[in-house]
């Protein structure tokens, strides 16, 4: 994991949802002390458990916090995303159909892909 990525990304959702340290601690378990020493100059790195707490309390994923996944939910490896433009395209449309829409394309998705 790269410390500094989490550590960016952290801080950056604690700011955009309004959190204070005392907040995450209090809400998450997770010491004070700890959450501190990952927004000081020499910043650490949480544990996983930590890391799970902290993910599922923002309601983010592991890897956005960790930066092996983009906003629009993109997984990056090695600094670079792993979907082709087409494929990009395809989950866009993908998540503008109703919930209802979405199943059915999975159904189809699923049918097409059974081998015979």
């Amino acid at each position: 994991m790269d410390g500094q990525i989490f550590n960016e990304n952290f801080k950056r959702i604690m700011r955009e949802n309004n959190l204070t340290q005392k907040q995450l601690s209090v809400y998450t378990g997770i010491p004070a002390s700890s959450i501190a020493s990952w927004f000081g100059k020499q910043s650490s790195s949480p544990s996983i458990d930590a890391v799970i707490k902290i993910a599922d309390f923002l309601n983010v994923t592991i890897d956005y916090l960790i930066g092996r996944e983009g906003e629009d939910g993109t997984i990056i490896i090695e600094g670079r995303e792993c979907l082709s433009d087409s494929e990009r395209g395809l989950i866009a449309k993908y998540r503008k159909l109703s919930s209802k829409k979405q199943a059915l394309v999975t159904e189809y998705v699923a049918s097409l892909t059974e081998e015979r």
